[in-house]
């Protein structure tokens, strides 16, 4: 066991620069995306077990990938520490969003014409919505 965690600790020690960096991320991309597509096929096929393997694969992935950015934090001579500020205004962008996006959802429209123009028609199409026309 401690041969394995000192691989692991070996991993984020060093440097890489940008064309590495690019290169790893790209193909840590591509693993996660085909991991992804694999990870939800086999939560349909295997339901909640499936599920929990595909989040652990996943896991598993993101913490693989973190030590690209952490070498990556020190070819620029920065703090390793700075990617868990990066993951940190990852979550907080996904929780306010998600949080802004729900009340949004659920505050209704003021039934008055206001200072940014009329109600909205209600017959219009989602395209001609999305583009204002």
């Amino acid at each position: 066991m401690n041969e394995y965690l000192d691989r692991v600790r070996n991993l984020y020690i060093g440097r890489i620069n940008q064309k590495q960096f690019i290169i790893l991320a790209i193909i840590m991309l591509v693993v996660e995306i085909i991991a992804t597509s694999i990870g939800s096929q086999t939560s349909i096929t295997f339901g909640g077990i499936g599920t929990v393997v595909n989040v652990l694969i996943l896991l598993s992935l993101a913490i693989i990938t973190m030590h690209l950015y952490v070498r990556r934090l020190h070819d620029v001579d920065v703090s390793g520490w700075a990617a868990l500020i990066i993951i940190l205004l990852i979550v907080i962008h996904i929780v306010f969003g998600l949080i802004l996006f729900l009340i949004l959802a659920i505050v209704p429209s003021v039934p008055y014409t206001n200072q940014y123009g009329g109600l909205p028609k209600k017959d219009r199409s989602l395209f001609e919505t999305f583009m204002n026309t």
